[in-house]
């Protein structure tokens, strides 16, 4: 899965937010850096969708367990 990762990169800036909160989880399922998908991982903490945002936070939480990542209410 690494050879995924530069051209994932590229579409946490995506202008679709389902895009970028896609793409952030599935970077953090396959290992990318935590520094470089930390911001994508904190913008999922907004999605509409309950357990794209609870998803996100929990990845969160294990990769920084260091930061406040709480779910966002609806």
């Amino acid at each position: 899965a690494e050879p995924a990762i530069p051209p994932l990169l590229n579409l946490l800036n995506d202008h679709d937010a389902e895009v970028r909160h896609t793409v952030a989880l599935t970077l953090a399922a396959i290992g990318a850096e935590p520094e470089k998908i930390i911001p994508g991982l904190s913008d999922c903490l907004y999605a509409e969708d309950i357990y794209m945002r609870s998803a996100a936070a929990d990845k969160l939480r294990e990769i920084a367990p260091g930061g406040n990542w709480v779910v966002n209410p609806e």
